[in-house]
């Protein structure tokens, strides 16, 4: 009885979180309905909140790293003291929930598993690349365009409220975690197809990267690897030259002129924001950059809520020290992946995400944090790499086995094994063959 109910309770929380995952990528349903704007409730979010009565905090607590602790502790301290200057702003909930992610990251990884949570994220985004894709093919035949506003950027309903860039970024992140799954040809060709279309650099250099990412660790792979990225590299070649690409393509040729929707509003404000870091280094609060940029420089910045750069954002709303907290995580983590055996997609994810948060995100994102607490439980039952000793010679010192035994120890269990074997051989008495009656 205990076991079954205990089965039904695992289920409930596996559809519940693969529910919470899907609604993630689904951020304009809101609780006010549908809406892409940045400061609305999301649906998700009252999703997610169930999964808190599977999660054992006290283990997740002991589980997270001490810098992940550090950084959550000091972005706190020092957003509560800007607020007491600066004026209070409710995006500060982001720092609990950023947490609550990596905790629900763990808490699946330690009831279903690495493999059961890595199916469910890669089901959830299989069917954003589908959904995404047929859209876009939708426009394309009927309208031979997507909509597109006056300066040229998509106009439409987008998953995430960041718009077609943020869409077509997180599609290419995605490409990495199916390194090893049929599905990494034809996933990187919709990636590299929507930020096509969508004219997104962001999008485009990530799925190089993604795929970049996926032949340097996977050695044993490149042949078939190399035959898909070839046909890719020839569609996107294909699109880029017909008239569909042609908005990339100028997006490209203007980067860096003034006017430029996308690269010159970045640098004008990685500018401002460094100067106002530079004024105070101890942070403005979590969501006081928007007016903090308007007041020290002219141009409009109604529709952001942060500067396109996590780095930066880090220092901006928490100060320098919360971006050495941010960089001792990052560093620690990566550490502790290269000395333990653990599965390179989530640190891949990781990986191709700090890439792109030189010009995107804010550093609070459901999904990267969601992979750090996978990516924590991961090394935490991952075991230590021993490194290979020579065999004890006899009468000569013994050594270490990885399972932790010494080579004796494990010799003596191979010969108990295989006398077992022999006596149950010799006890089983010869079956004498009769000719069978007529």
């Amino acid at each position: 009885m205990d076991s079954d109910f205990l089965n039904r309770w695992q289920q409930l929380f596996y559809a519940l979180f693969c529910a919470a995952l899907m609604l993630a990528n689904v951020q304009f349903l809101t609780v006010n309905g549908i809406s892409n704007e940045s400061s609305s409730i999301r649906l998700y979010h009252f999703v997610s909140a169930g999964l808190v009565l599977w999660m054992p905090l006290a283990w997740c607590l002991r589980t997270l790293p001490w810098t992940v602790h550090v950084f959550f502790i000091t972005v706190g301290i020092s957003t509560l003291a800007a607020y007491s200057t600066y004026g209070f702003s409710g995006r500060s909930i982001l720092i609990a929930y950023a947490l609550f992610m990596a905790c629900i990251g763990a808490t699946a990884t330690h009831r279903l598993g690495r493999e059961r949570v890595l199916a469910a994220v890669r089901h959830v985004f299989t069917a954003l690349h589908f959904i995404i894709v047929l859209r876009v093919l939708f426009y394309l035949a009927t309208a031979g365009d997507v909509p597109r506003a006056a300066g040229g950027r998509p106009d439409m309903l987008f998953f995430y409220a960041g718009g077609n860039n943020l869409e077509s970024t997180w599609l290419s992140i995605s490409v990495v975690l199916f390194s090893r799954s049929k599905l990494f040809a034809p996933l990187t060709l919709s990636a590299a197809f929507v930020a096509v279309v969508y004219g997104s650099r962001t999008g485009l250099l990530l799925t190089g990267a993604s795929v970049g990412f996926v032949l340097l660790t996977s050695p044993g792979r490149v042949k078939w690897m190399l035959r898909g990225i070839v046909l890719i590299a020839m569609c996107v070649v294909f699109l880029i030259v017909s008239e569909v690409g042609q908005s990339i393509v100028e997006r490209f040729e203007n980067i860096g002129e003034s006017g430029e929707y996308g690269s010159s509003s970045r640098l004008d404000m990685w500018e401002t924001a460094v100067d106002a870091i530079r004024i105070n280094p101890f942070g403005y609060g979590i969501g006081n950059s928007q007016e903090v940029i308007r007041q020290r420089q002219s141009m409009r910045v109604d529709d952001i809520n942060n500067v396109h750069n996590v780095f930066i954002q880090m220092a901006l709303d928490g100060g320098v020290q919360t971006l050495v907290a941010w960089l001792l995580v990052i560093g620690h983590l990566f550490i502790r992946t290269w000395k333990r055996p653990v599965d390179l997609a989530v640190p891949g994810f990781l990986i191709i995400y700090l890439c792109g948060s030189m010009v995107q995100f804010t550093g609070y994102e459901t999904f990267s944090w969601l992979m750090l607490g996978i990516l924590v439980a991961d090394l935490a039952t991952a075991p230590a790499t021993v490194p290979a000793q020579p065999q004890a010679t006899p009468g000569g010192p013994t050594t270490i086995c990885s399972r932790g035994e010494t080579h004796s120890d494990s010799h003596s269990r191979t010969a108990d094994s295989l006398v077992k074997a022999a006596l149950i051989r010799v006890e089983r008495p010869p079956q004498k063959w009769t000719r069978p009656e007529r």
